[in-house]
C-alpha cells in the first residue's frame, strides 16, 4: 500500500524474506524501513490503536 507524503511515499509491505509463520508487515520510505510488526495481527492492532487515538488511520 502506498500512502503519499511531502518528502517520500510510505509504502506499506509484507517483508517475504522474514522468518516465521507469517510476513512481518514493514513501512519504508525512500531507503529506509522506518516501522516494522511481527506480523499482520500485531499491524492491524497498531492501526486499530492510531483509529481510536487520532479518529483516522
Amino acid at each position: 500500500m502506498r500512502e503519499e507524503q511531502p518528502s517520500w511515499p510510505d509504502i506499506y509491505a509484507f517483508d517475504l524474506g522474514s522468518d516465521g509463520p507469517e510476513f512481518h508487515v514493514v513501512i519504508w520510505s525512500d531507503h529506509a524501513v522506518v516501522m516494522d510488526w511481527a506480523d499482520f495481527a500485531v499491524f492491524l492492532e497498531w492501526i486499530y490503536e492510531q483509529i481510536s487515538k487520532h479518529g483516522k488511520a
